[in-house]
């Protein structure tokens, strides 16, 4: 019974990820003299709705200690989207990353399609990139 209920756990949890539109994953590759540089990737489901021609991009910031450490932009190839990654350095702590994908229209209008906010705690990695 006890398996059945942590199967039904994990399912569940997976089932959740499956469904959220925009996903935000941060890998740690190690320390440096300003702190942890981590990989941090986007990956979203391609909006049904939007045309095959249109120009998308990921749009958002780092942000520690009520700081912003970084302002980007990126442009996200047409077609089947893949993920979208960057290198960025944070402090030991708690860090935030949002993240907006956008969709310009014609008339110059930008079109906020998926939005993600998420909290990442880090700590020294104590190994060298």
């Amino acid at each position: 019974m006890r398996k059945l209920v942590l199967l039904l756990a994990f399912a569940g949890a997976a089932l959740a990820q499956e469904s959220k539109p925009l996903w935000i994953t941060v890998d740690p590759l190690g320390d440096n003299d300003q702190g942890v540089v981590a990989r941090v990737a986007f990956r979203f489901a391609a909006p049904p709705d939007a045309p095959a021609e249109a120009q998308l991009f990921l749009q958002g910031s780092f942000l520690q200690n009520g700081q912003v450490l970084r302002n980007f932009r990126f442009p996200v190839p047409t077609g089947r989207p893949e993920p979208v990654s960057t290198i960025q350095v944070f402090a030991p702590g708690e860090a935030e990353i949002e993240v907006r994908l956008i969709l310009p229209l014609d008339d110059g209008t930008l079109v906020i399609i998926q939005k993600d906010v998420e909290k990442f705690t880090f700590s020294k990695t104590f190994f060298s990139p």
